[in-house]
C-alpha cells in the first residue's frame, strides 16, 4: 500500500464511505462450508497507485496473500456479551458487554467470581432515564444486581454486577454471560440469535473470549 494512497484515504471524510446496502444482499446465516464465503480483493497498484476489486471465494486467500506479508489473525471469541435485564419498575432494558474495566482483558475478567469486586464492565446500556445508582436486575428471577457505577458517555456506562448464586449460574462472570446472555448480533442482522450461534458465530480460529461485532 503506497504513501500516496494512504495520504489520500486519511484525507477522506468517513460519510464518503457511507452507501446503500439493500436488505436482500446482507448474509444472515453462515454458510455450511466458512471457506465458500465471498471475499472482496482490493488490489492496490504501486505503480498508478490505484485501486481494482475482484470478487473471489474464501478458499482463494492464500493464492492471493503475497509472500513476506504480515498476516494479523483476530483469533477472539465472541461471547453472549447481549444480556436481558429489567429496572427496579418492571420495565425492560438490555445491557451489551463491550469491555471489563481498568483495562483488564476480557478473557482474564471473566473468571471473576460471585463474591469478587472486580465485576466492573463498560456496557452499552438500553434503557429509559438511567443514572448513576440506578440497579438493573439480571436473571429469569431477576436476582442479579447491576449497578450504574457512572455514565462514560451517550448510552454507554460503568456497570457493577452484583452477586449470584454460584449454584445455579456458575462460579465465574463468564459462566453467568453464558448462561443469561445471548450471541450479540451487528444492527444490520435483525432477526434474534440463534442457539447455534453460540459455535457457528465464530472464526474458526476464535480461542481468547471477549470479542463481539459492531
Amino acid at each position: 500500500m503506497t504513501r500516496g494512497f494512504l495520504a489520500r484515504a486519511k484525507s477522506h471524510a468517513a460519510k464518503e464511505f457511507m452507501y446503500h446496502l439493500p436488505s436482500e444482499r446482507i448474509a444472515c446465516q453462515p454458510l455450511g462450508r466458512r471457506d465458500s464465503s465471498k471475499l472482496l480483493v482490493a488490489a492496490i497498484s504501486d505503480e498508478q497507485d490505484t485501486v481494482s476489486i475482484t470478487h473471489r471465494r474464501f478458499s482463494d486467500i492464500a493464492r492471493l496473500i503475497p509472500d513476506n506479508a504480515l498476516l494479523v489473525l483476530n483469533d477472539s471469541k465472541v461471547i453472549q456479551a447481549r444480556l436481558p435485564a429489567a429496572k427496579a419498575t418492571g420495565g425492560k432494558a438490555e445491557i451489551l458487554l463491550l469491555r471489563p474495566s481498568g483495562g483488564r482483558p476480557p478473557s482474564i475478567a471473566l473468571q471473576e467470581n460471585a463474591s469478587s469486586s472486580r465485576n466492573i464492565w463498560t456496557c452499552m446500556v438500553g434503557g429509559k432515564k438511567l443514572r448513576s445508582g440506578s440497579v438493573l436486575k439480571l436473571g429469569p428471577d431477576r436476582d442479579i444486581d447491576v449497578e450504574i457505577v457512572e455514565r462514560v458517555g451517550g448510552s454507554v456506562f460503568d456497570v457493577r454486577v452484583g452477586h449470584w448464586n454460584e449454584q445455579k449460574f456458575g462460579r465465574t462472570f463468564g459462566e453467568v454471560v453464558q448462561t443469561l446472555g445471548s450471541t450479540p448480533l451487528p444492527p444490520y442482522i435483525r432477526r434474534k440469535p440463534l442457539d447455534s450461534e453460540k459455535s457457528t458465530y465464530q472464526t474458526v480460529y476464535a480461542k481468547h473470549e471477549g470479542g463481539h461485532s459492531e
